[in-house]
C-alpha cells in the first residue's frame, strides 16, 4: 500500500520497522505531515537573487538589477529630461550639466503629480504598473511636443507656433 502519488513511506521507530505501516498511514496527521513534506518550496518573488546550492541565480540577480535601474532611471530622470527637451529644445538653450540637474529635480515633481492626478482626478489605483505607464505616457506626449517643436522650427513655422499660443 503506498501512499498519495504511490511512494511508499517507511517508519522507523527505535530502529525497528513498524508492522502496521497501513494504519498509521491512515491517520490524519500523518497524512497531513505526508502531504506537507511533498510541497516544493517556492520563491518569494521572480526577480529575487536566490541561492541554489552554492551558486547564486545569475538570470534572476542581473533581471533585478536592471529592473531596479530602469526603475530609478524612469522615476527620477526620463520624465523630467523630455519635459527639458520640449520646453528647451535647442541645445544651445541649457548646458548639459544644467539640463541634467533640471532633468532631476522635474521628474520627481513630475512623478510626485502624475501619482496624484492617477490617484485623486482619475480614480485609478496607485500601483506600480500604473504609475509606470502613467510615466511612459507623459514622457512619450513630452518627446512628441519636442519632435513637432523641432520640425516646425525646421520648416520655418514660428509664427505659426506663436500665434497658436
Amino acid at each position: 500500500m503506498g501512499t498519495p502519488g504511490n511512494v511508499p513511506v517507511k517508519f522507523f521507530y527505535h530502529s525497528t520497522w513498524i508492522p502496521h505501516r497501513e494504519s498509521i498511514q491512515k491517520d490524519p496527521v500523518v497524512q497531513q505531515w505526508i502531504s506537507l513534506c511533498r510541497i516544493p518550496a517556492k520563491r518569494t518573488s521572480r526577480y529575487t537573487p536566490t541561492r541554489s546550492g552554492d551558486s547564486l541565480d545569475i538570470p534572476a540577480a542581473l533581471l533585478s538589477f536592471i529592473r531596479a535601474f530602469l526603475g530609478l532611471l524612469l522615476i527620477f530622470f526620463i520624465p523630467g529630461f523630455t519635459f527639458m527637451w520640449a520646453i528647451y529644445p535647442k541645445k544651445t538653450d541649457l548646458t548639459l550639466v544644467v539640463r541634467i540637474a533640471l532633468s532631476c529635480v522635474l521628474s520627481v515633481a513630475i512623478v510626485m503629480l502624475s501619482s496624484l492626478f492617477l490617484d485623486f482626478v482619475l480614480g485609478i489605483a496607485t500601483t506600480g504598473l500604473n504609475v509606470t505607464i502613467m510615466l511612459l505616457i507623459i514622457s512619450l506626449i513630452f518627446t512628441i511636443l519636442y519632435t513637432a517643436r523641432i520640425i516646425l522650427d525646421y520648416y520655418g513655422m514660428k509664427n505659426v507656433r506663436e500665434s497658436e499660443l
